[in-house]
């Protein structure tokens, strides 16, 4: 279900999984970076932000989104053993085996992989993917959202 980025008595972090927004122009004209755009938003992010993307619109090329993940925790880590990813969400346990699965199953940092090969200790966010962000990535094999305390800024 996509819910339109609306305003909210609570943080957004609170109110939203993800914000996609258009920023043409704003951190890039057509092909070309604005300048110092990217700087000034290295120099000048929250300290609640986990990991910032941009990303080109696969069904359109002249759109790009910039993909903000918090750090507000969400879902819980159970445990990585023999191939087998298990974690918790919304009271509702989830089992995966993402190195058996013909496609790469999860998203760690906006970067789709099927290679669980992070620290556990280091996860913020672990949750199903939302049909939105399998278009988004251009991943409709992808079930798993990972963001790790890892900072990550790909412009």
């Amino acid at each position: 279900m996509t819910r339109f980025l609306k305003g909210t008595d609570r943080p957004l972090a609170e109110a939203y999984q993800l914000a996609l927004l258009d920023l043409d122009g704003v951190v890039y004209r057509g092909k070309n970076p604005v300048e110092y755009a990217a700087d000034s938003l290295k120099n000048g992010i929250p300290d609640e932000i986990a990991t910032v993307n941009m990303i080109t619109s696969p069904t359109n090329a002249k759109k790009s989104y910039v993909v903000i993940n918090t750090k507000q925790k969400k879902g819980q880590f159970i445990s990585y053993a023999n191939g087998v990813l298990k974690y918790k969400y919304n009271k509702q346990e989830y089992t995966l085996n993402p190195e058996k699965l013909e496609e790469p199953a999860l998203i760690i940092n906006n970067r789709l992989t099927r290679s669980f090969n992070i620290d556990p200790v280091q996860i913020i966010q672990i949750r199903p993917a939302s049909e939105l962000e399998r278009q988004l990535f251009g991943a409709p094999s992808a079930q798993v959202i990972i963001v790790t305390d890892k900072m990550g800024f790909f412009f």
